[in-house]
């Protein structure tokens, strides 16, 4: 009886560390998706970034911002949920439009969730809104 319920209390424990390792690559995951986003919106290349953000009800991805020039992009607050399933991140944003060379600061609140059935992270909340 002794060794039954070692043998179960390992397996316990095998199972127990295996969830929470599947959180914690989960959340590595989502570090990894904001920085390569960030990166792209940096470098204004939206079209690409376009892929991070979530299908709208229609299954179409919002369009990506025309004539617009980031400057600068820092991350402010990222708060990530208890089950690694959704998460929000503040971000201060400096751009600039083509047309008018007038830099404006704007604060985007983000809202990422975990996509279980592509195993990936998505941005729910769309691109920022350039004024």
């Amino acid at each position: 009886m002794g060794r039954t319920s070692a043998a179960l209390l390992m397996l316990g424990l095998l199972l127990s560390g295996c969830a929470s390792s599947f959180d914690f690559r989960r959340q590595d995951t989502f570090e990894e998706r904001v920085r390569q986003y960030g990166n792209l919106l940096r470098w204004s290349e939206f079209e690409a970034a376009e892929y991070f953000l979530a299908l709208d009800a229609s299954g179409k991805r919002p369009q990506a911002p025309q004539d617009v020039r980031v400057t600068d992009y820092q991350v402010k607050l990222v708060l990530v949920s208890e089950d690694a399933r959704k998460a929000g991140q503040t971000v201060d944003i400096t751009y600039f439009r083509s047309g008018n060379p007038r830099i404006k600061t704007l604060t985007d609140q983000q809202l990422w969730e975990f996509d279980a059935v592509r195993n990936d992270w998505f941005l729910k909340s769309g691109f920022p809104d350039f004024k």
